[in-house]
């Protein structure tokens, strides 16, 4: 019984892992949007991704309005705009 538990605790702790990184992701790609980088479409899925993986679809899809009309090829990034739809 003791065994299941601790599984099941580190189990928890990969996915509490996992999330954390994809905030970190988060926060660095709207930073770099913010900021003007060199490949915004790119920086944009992995946004969309990081996004996507935290289970905020709402916040991706607020992310989608605010760059289809700026300079990032939203046709690089169908799946994950079919995805958040």
């Amino acid at each position: 019984m003791a065994r299941s538990t601790l599984s099941s605790l580190l189990k928890q702790l990969d996915v509490q892992s996992a999330q954390n990184e994809h905030a970190d992701v988060e926060t660095t790609c709207i930073a770099l949007l913010e900021g003007g980088c060199a490949n915004p479409t790119q920086v944009l899925k992995n946004l969309l991704v990081a996004l996507i993986k935290q289970d905020k679809y709402q916040k991706a899809f607020n992310q989608l309005k605010n760059y289809q009309d700026g300079n990032v090829d939203l046709n690089e990034m169908i799946l994950e705009i079919g995805y958040i739809y």
